[in-house]
């Protein structure tokens, strides 16, 4: 008589949390929202760029008075976070479409979310900063103008 026994066969993964239909509205809305919203923008910034360089080409009228980096990254950065608002509104989607995997794509597009608003963000965090060196560098010159210097 032979002891070998069949190998035993993996369980199958336990469901995640599946979303109430009316959940399921609210995502839909949101992912819908989020994805009218960064190609809203995308758009904004494309059209706006194009009148400029229309024209500059039509009435030879620069786009800019002179050259300043902030020209370039300002717009990349929009247009980046719309991209991100689109990917977040699809992620948001998926969690409507799928089933028994809902958890995992609320968190990746709570994700992508969090990365859109963490670069839209990223400019008034760097003004923050220098308004903060601003008022410290302006306190020691009037300090020093106050005491005769």
């Amino acid at each position: 008589m032979s002891t070998d026994q069949p190998p035993a066969v993996p369980a199958p993964p336990a469901p995640e949390y599946e979303f109430t239909p009316a959940q399921n509205r609210t995502f839909e809305n949101l992912g819908g929202n989020l994805i009218f919203a960064g190609w809203f923008v995308i758009l904004v910034v494309l059209v706006f760029h194009a009148v400029l360089l229309g024209r500059w080409v039509a009435q030879d009228v620069p786009m800019y008075d002179r050259f300043r980096v902030v020209n370039i990254l300002w717009p990349l950065l929009v247009l980046y976070c719309g991209w991100q608002f689109i990917a977040t509104g699809r992620a948001f989607l998926r969690v409507v479409e799928t089933r028994g995997s809902d958890i995992a794509f609320l968190m990746a597009g709570l994700d992508r979310l969090n990365e859109a608003l963490s670069w839209l963000t990223l400019v008034p965090k760097v003004w923050l900063v220098l308004v903060a060196i601003a008022a410290v560098v302006g306190g020691i010159m009037a300090a020093v103008h106050w005491m005769g210097y």
